[in-house]
């Protein structure tokens, strides 16, 4: 073939495009998983105004673009990819359907509770971050409390519409109602020995999905440096199986908004 003629596309048009946002469990989630599959894959990682100029307004963090064809939700972004990764899918059983199913509608409220309602954990993790994406004309003309008081108040009315709402009537049974769910999820850790959640020879959906989570209530979610909304979550809860499993998924798979292209993602 002469130099200079394309006989295809090009690597760059057919390696799938993920949009992000900085510290979104949902993002890590996916990160996470194509970086153990040695998925390659571009990041784009976005600001919340960004968001609304390159994505539609139906969709949310994290979307995968490929092949001209736009994937949102995490769930739905490793269910497409289980057609084409090797080994063991993302969802090998209906066990792990199940729990990434309970993980991402029901333990993920445990995480807007602590980000966004929790005054203690809104003002450690999350108002710092909002305020700085509020462009500055309108910082100027508006308090930012008035700003985010907004999506706080929407935060909370999908807080109390959920079926597990009632947890949250006060901040006490909150922490009590996380320290139940983070118990319950490590009696899925049978025995220190055993890897994963769902007892697969690799970390599945699920593993993935939790580990998301637990960046934002616990660790500064990878190099973004932003504090964690509930950091002493799992030694209140008193999990050590959960927090060892913790430690080597940080280990195998570390967090990495800011520097783009690297590892799997070449």
């Amino acid at each position: 073939v002469p130099v200079g003629v394309p006989t295809g596309p090009s690597e760059e048009e057919i390696r799938p495009v993920v949009f992000a946002l900085a510290g979104s469990p949902f993002c890590i989630k996916v990160m996470a998983a194509f970086d153990h599959k040695r998925i390659p894959y571009r990041l784009e990682v976005l600001t919340p105004v960004e968001v609304k100029k390159k994505l539609a307004p139906s969709q949310a963090v994290p979307v995968m673009r490929w092949a001209g064809v736009d994937i949102s939700n995490s769930s739905e972004i490793l269910r497409v990819m289980d057609r084409f990764v090797s080994g063991q899918p993302f969802y090998p059983s209906p066990r792990v359907v199940d729990m990434d199913s309970y993980l991402s509608n029901t333990f993920n409220l445990f995480v807007l509770y602590f980000n966004w309602i929790d005054e203690e954990g809104y003002a450690r993790a999350t108002h710092t971050q909002v305020t700085e994406a509020i462009p500055s004309v309108l910082k100027w003309a508006v308090p930012s409390r008035l700003l985010t008081h907004h999506t706080r108040s929407r935060v909370w009315a999908y807080l109390t519409r959920s079926p597990a709402g009632t947890v949250f009537r006060t901040r006490e049974e909150a922490i009590a109602g996380l320290s139940a769910a983070l118990r319950s999820l490590e009696d899925n850790l049978v025995t220190p020995d055993q890897a994963f959640l769902c007892a697969t020879p690799e970390p599945s959906a699920a593993d993935f999905a939790l580990y998301g989570m637990l960046q934002r209530l616990v660790e500064p979610c990878g190099d973004t440096r932003i504090p964690p909304c509930r950091p002493t979550a799992l030694v209140d809860a008193r999990v050590p199986r959960l927090a060892a499993w913790l430690e080597r998924m940080r280990a195998a798979y570390p967090v990495s908004f800011l520097v783009r292209n690297v590892r799997n993602r070449r």
